[in-house]
């Protein structure tokens, strides 16, 4: 009879031993040994193409699960195991109503052609890099003889950024092709950064505007703010003699006070502040307007004198007297009942 008409092609196998499963409207393809065609209305998710399912004839426990194996020709014609990907359990529990199968995937490489896991990404999306078990609060774990991290920027030479942890230090190191870079600490609200801290190349450490010494001082010495407040330095503190020498130590006479000079200190009569003075007796306040009112109190605080303008003195006691008010540029108290 006729040959049976076609609906559609769903395989296509070339002369050069490409294959293609599905159906394919150019004619150069496939353009791979195995080259899957799926033909969808959907536009907004991916598609399962391929599916590579294990079954085993007995009952399957943590660590089953499927993989791809990568193999390569070798220079003298051999073949030899290049690297393996797949899904591995890292739960499998088969009980009516709390049945689970959770799995890990699973990155390997090979050396000599022998395959050894490198890289897990966990079932909670934690990863560990030379660790099959990352910490469980860690999003990345990596575990190495010295593990590091590196950032490097193209637009220059061997500049680079590293963290790495070296025994029980860690370490943050800055590289400027073949010098040492530098280190800076920064806070960013999403529109402006500031440098809070940093390390210039020199290994000076800048603490918001403040500079502190690259170098250890000497025994007994101190860090003390520089004259222009804008670095620390050490410094030599004072010793008895400088006490001495500065401060003046030398007994004060009556009256007298500590006062500095801007450069020295010595003892002094106490300046006038504000129209008050003061002595081991009496304290006077005058009035610089025209009537020349004053109060003299005595210094246990008995008695107070009163004096305006005009020469009239009021004299009482100042724990049986209250306030009355200021006439003519003096300061009025009377007595309390009682």
């Amino acid at each position: 009879g006729s040959d049976a008409a076609i609906d559609s092609e769903l395989l296509r196998l070339t002369s050069g031993g490409n294959l293609g499963v599905g159906t394919f409207s150019n004619s150069a393809e496939p353009t791979h040994h195995l080259h899957l065609m799926s033909a969808t209305t959907n536009t907004n998710t991916a598609e399962d193409i391929i599916k590579i399912e294990s079954k085993s004839s007995g009952t399957t426990a943590v660590g089953f699960g499927a993989n791809i194996l990568f193999n390569a020709e070798r220079a003298d014609g051999d073949q030899q195991d290049q690297g393996r990907i797949g899904f591995i359990a890292s739960a499998n529990v088969g009980t009516s109503g709390s049945e689970d199968l959770s799995s890990d995937f699973v990155i390997g490489t090979a050396t000599g052609g022998t395959i050894s896991n490198k890289v897990w990404v966990k079932a909670d999306g934690r990863v560990g890099i030379g660790n099959s078990s990352p910490d469980a609060n860690a999003r990345l774990h990596i575990s190495h003889s010295l593990p590091r991290i590196i950032c490097q920027d193209t637009d220059g030479t061997n500049q680079k950024g590293m963290f790495e942890q070296s025994g029980s230090t860690l370490a943050l190191i800055s590289q400027n092709d073949t010098t040492r870079g530098a280190i800076e600490f920064r806070g960013f609200n999403g529109t402006n950064t500031i440098v809070y801290a940093g390390f210039d190349s020199s290994g000076v450490l800048t603490l918001g505007d403040i500079v502190f010494p690259t170098v250890k001082g000497s025994a007994n010495q101190i860090l003390a703010m520089n004259a222009g407040a804008t670095a620390l330095e050490f410094v030599t503190p004072y010793g008895d003699s400088n006490v001495d020498t500065h401060l003046n130590k030398s007994s004060a006479g009556a009256n007298e006070v500590l006062i500095y000079s801007g450069s020295d200190y010595s003892w002094g009569a106490p300046p006038a502040i504000n129209n008050i003075a003061l002595n081991n007796t009496n304290v006077t306040i005058t009035d610089n307007n025209t009537d020349a009112g004053y109060i003299t109190a005595t210094v246990d605080g008995t008695a107070i004198a009163v004096v305006d303008g005009d020469g009239i003195t009021v004299t009482g006691d100042v724990e049986a007297s209250e306030f009355i008010g200021d006439v003519r540029g003096a300061v009025l108290f009377k007595a309390k009942a009682g």
